[in-house]
């Protein structure tokens, strides 16, 4: 089995496909395309909250890297409408969590690249995956966990929909144990997020054209941009291969 990705899915993947295999039987081999200080960057974008249910869903994993505990929601709605829930759930320190969920995977027995895909094919049964040296992987199942824009999606016929958000940690007085949620028509459907982090705040919102002037309160220490992946996939063509990617693997265990 071949994961390609080592994101929340891919190494969450990878994990549990080791972890559940009691025989030792599984080969499981991950690929990620990030060395390790670009993957650490890459995985700051993100306002890093989680809900204690997550770990209740996935209680082999367990809640680490824990920045701060949150327990209110705050939401801002057009017309002076604010709404006031409670949670329960955690800020946590993504890029380390995830290492730290790879590390498991490895102690399992799970085999790591540091590589990128290229391409792959179907021959008699067995995939033949290509990555950027060259070099040549086969696998019987292949789990496509490479991000918003996925190229082994794409190949399939499954067109996923992404938008660009940008987010900036801001050094400004925060609210520890609180997520705030800002909803507006400016935001076409989406939403200006405010998370603590530790002594500062992560400000997230769509990149639209008047992102450009959004005020931002404090002083931006650093600001992350990227395509963020929503609202699930399209598929748009068939593909003989895709009964043999990961939903079928998953039914099988």
């Amino acid at each position: 089995m071949l994961v390609v990705g080592a994101g929340p899915a891919g190494s969450s993947a990878a994990f549990f496909s080791k972890f559940l295999d009691e025989d030792d039987k599984r080969e499981v081999c991950l690929i990620e395309r990030l060395d390790n200080q670009k993957y650490l960057n890459y995985h700051e974008m993100c306002g890093e909250g989680v809900s204690d249910d997550l770990f209740s869903d996935i209680s082999h994993i367990k809640p680490s890297c824990i920045i701060e505990k949150i327990r209110k929601v705050r939401e801002y709605w057009p017309g002076d409408i604010e709404i006031k829930t409670t949670m329960n759930g955690y800020i946590i320190d993504r890029p380390l969590f995830l290492k730290g969920i790879v590390d498991q995977y490895v102690k399992l027995g799970g085999k790591y690249i540091q590589n990128s895909f290229v391409d792959f094919i179907e021959k008699e049964g067995e995939i033949k995956v290509k990555l950027s040296d060259g070099e040549f992987v086969k696998t019987k199942y292949l789990i496509a966990a490479d991000g918003a824009n996925s190229l082994i999606r794409k190949k399939l016929g499954i067109k996923g929909r992404v938008k660009p958000f940008i987010q900036n940690v801001v050094d400004k007085e925060t609210k520890h144990d609180t997520l705030i949620f800002e909803y507006d028509e400016k935001w076409k459907g989406d939403y200006k997020w405010e998370f603590p982090h530790g002594e500062t705040t992560k400000v997230g919102f769509p990149f639209l054209k008047h992102s450009d002037s959004e005020k931002i309160e404090g002083t931006i220490l650093a600001t992350h941009t990227r395509m963020v992946g929503f609202g699930g996939l399209e598929i748009y063509k068939a593909y003989d291969l895709s009964n043999r990617v990961g939903w079928k693997y998953g039914n099988q265990m």
